[in-house]
Parts: structure tokens; sequence; C-alpha cells
């Protein structure tokens, strides 16, 4: 029997629509010259003052969570894979009223100590701190040291579902193409079990970038089977993908792997967001 399945919507969000275009486009006039002496490499350029410049997708990112902005506001929220330093922040959080939950499976902010003056320093110090469950909390943020799916989350509901490029890594050990599907498509369905009728989930991953097999070949209709009929609505926005006046954004390191190893002439690194509403 044919499975029938929420039919998704693809948007371009072409690089001359995001707010943060001129943004880009300055960057890019300023450090054109150091982006070709580095083969496209962005992770080698900085600023003056040795603050590294982010990322196109990074930045992407940062877009992303301004624009969707508006569902953390005064909701219940889960962000998978957030990391030591989440852009949703404590500030974030307060400006929004939002009530946070980050879950990680190894990273997540220490404590810090204001008398150890390097980072680096306070890393190495702290770095057992988070294991022994002394990891920062606050007002409107607490956290969860687990993978997901976590029992830990049993209970809860959500309002928001949020990630930003850590779908691309929950299964990196898999490469054949129907294990993958089912076993995205079981965690797909358990973040549709933790939300709320009505609730979203809203998650970023890269494309032709790392993680997954499948992610770094951008098979975007392959993405597509890791969604069943359960939800009203499902948006696959494409950003980056139309880059415009822009640079895009490959590392002649990477095309030459892409096509040593996939046979794929990549020209071009972009971000996928998937919108889903229960």
């Amino acid at each position: 029997m044919k499975e029938f399945r929420t039919h998704v919507i693809h948007n371009n969000i072409n690089c001359a629509s995001c707010r943060s275009y001129q943004h880009c486009t300055n960057i890019e006039n300023r450090f054109k010259s150091d982006i070709v002496a580095n083969e496209g490499n962005w992770r080698n350029i900085s600023e003056a003052d040795g603050k590294r410049i982010e990322t196109p997708i990074r930045r992407c990112s940062l877009a992303i969570l301004e624009k969707w902005s508006h569902l953390f506001e005064n909701s219940d929220v889960l962000e998978i894979g957030c990391g030591p330093s989440s852009a949703v922040n404590e500030e974030f959080c307060s400006v929004h009223r939002t009530r946070y939950i980050g879950i990680d499976p190894a990273r997540l902010p220490s404590y810090e100590l204001p008398w150890i003056p390097f980072k680096s320093l306070q890393r190495r110090v702290l770095g057992n701190f988070v294991s022994w469950g002394l990891h920062q909390t606050s007002r409107h943020r607490q956290f969860i040291l687990d993978r997901f799916p976590s029992p830990k989350l049993s209970g809860r509901a959500f309002d928001l579902i949020y990630s930003t490029s850590s779908l691309e890594h929950w299964h990196e050990d898999l490469t054949d193409r129907d294990k993958t599907i089912l076993r995205y498509r079981r965690y797909i369905d358990e973040c549709w079990n933790l939300l709320r009728p009505g609730g979203v989930m809203v998650m970023d991953a890269p494309m032709f970038l790392h993680g997954n097999i499948w992610f770094m070949r951008g098979d975007v209709e392959m993405l597509e089977s890791f969604f069943g009929n359960k939800w009203q609505s499902i948006v696959f926005e494409h950003w980056r993908e139309q880059y415009d006046e822009l640079m895009p954004y490959c590392p002649k390191r990477r095309q030459r792997a892409f096509r040593e190893e996939f046979g794929i002439d990549l020209h071009n690194i972009w971000i996928l967001n998937i919108v889903a509403t229960k």
C-alpha cells in the first residue's frame, strides 16, 4: 500500500530578501581578498581583534532565529542539541518570556569563573563540571544532559521545538537509505508527540557540509520522507541556495573532496530550515 505524506511546500529564501543581506554584503566586501586567498575557507578569516568571522550559513541560522523569534514568545520551548553557547540565551528568553529547556548529550554551558582570565583555561578547568551536573541554569533556562529522545522529557509538552545544525548529526553512522529514513522518522515522530496541538518544530541543517551522508549529498527529496501524514503543514525553506550577488559558499578543498568521494560537482553550501506544524 502506498504511504501518504503531508505535502511539503518548498520556499526559496533568496539572499536579497533576507534582512541580513546588507550585513553579509558588507562583510564580503571587506574580506573578499582574504576569502579568495583562503580558497573560500571562511574559518581562517578574523577581525583585527582576532574575533573569527561567522561563516555564511552561521549568519543564516541567526537570521532564521530572528525570522521565527515570535514563536518563542511566552512559549514552552525545547532546543535539541543546544550546545554550550546557544543563541537562545538568557537575554533572548527574558525578552520573549520563553520557558526554555535545552538538551544535549555532552556540551552544556558550564559556570564561568571570572577569576580565571582565559576562556580556553576555563574550559579545561570546568571540563568535568557538566558531567557532574554543575552547569548553568537560570530563571528562564534549564538544561538536560542526555541524548534525544530522552526519558527525562517524559510527561512534558512544548509549544516549540527548535534546533540549529543538529538534525544532520543525529544518525551520522547510518548510510543505508531505508534504515536512515526509519530512524529519522522515529525521532521526528517523537518531536510530534512532545508538541502541543498547534505546536511548531523549527529545525535548520546545512546541505553539502557534514553529518549524515544524505545531508552531505543534499538529498532534499529523501529528507521529505522523514515526515509521515501526522503534520498539519510542512515547509522546507531553502536559505542561501539562491545567493544573488553574494559569493557562493564553497571552499575549494571541499569541492575536491566531494568530487572524489561522491562524484558531485559542488558549487554552494546552503541551509535547509524545516518548519512543521502539528
